[in-house]
């Protein structure tokens, strides 16, 4: 299956970032990777958090804001979009939840915009032109806003601070291999 890629620009509040998303018309929501959020000023512990569902029974995490979206000609101002954090991939006997943290996602144009900008889509012809571009394949996946229990906001809240407390770099995708002596004494790296 194709992707729909568009150029996209997000402001919040005096900053700005923008950059490319796939635009699926399955997604319930509009998504941004962690690191367009950081450069949007999103903070851990403050931030409002929430929780959706993808593909399969899974929670994601993630946090609540709102942007003014504009994606090629339209655009759709103070539209609320998310930004995934962990997924809860199940419990442990103790009834602990265990979770994996998410540090990088991708954008996502979901069909909230596409909705609220009146985006024209012919779903008949899966392969017919969106937003004026090339003859692609839209992209159908799953992306629900799930229902916010006080024990999942709890949840939500317990491992953003497991995850995020103290620390600046949280959109850091990059990791460095520590360096190691090779035989000779020889540092590598």
């Amino acid at each position: 299956m194709g992707r729909v890629v568009k150029r996209f620009k997000a402001i919040s509040g005096e900053r700005k970032v923008s950059g490319l998303a796939i635009v699926d018309t399955g997604a319930d929501r509009s998504l941004l990777s962690n690191r367009a959020a950081k450069r949007l000023g999103v903070a851990p512990g403050i931030t409002p958090v929430g929780a959706s569902f993808g593909v399969g029974d899974q929670p994601y995490l993630h946090w609540k804001y709102h942007v003014d979206l504009t994606v090629g000609e339209y655009s759709v101002d103070n539209l609320l979009v998310a930004t995934p954090f962990a997924v809860v991939l199940g419990k442990k006997k103790t009834g602990e939840p265990i979770t994996r943290r998410i540090r990088q996602s991708e954008n996502l144009i979901g069909h909230d915009f596409l909705q609220e900008a009146k985006v024209p889509l012919n779903y008949r012809r899966p392969h017919d032109k969106i937003f004026g571009g090339k003859r692609r394949r839209l992209v159908f996946g799953i992306w629900r806003e799930g229902t916010m229990t006080p024990e999942l906001l709890k949840l939500a809240r317990e491992v953003e601070a497991k995850y995020f407390a103290g620390k600046k770099g949280w959109a850091t995708t990059k990791t460095k291999r520590p360096r190691t002596k090779r035989a000779g004494g020889k540092k590598r790296g």
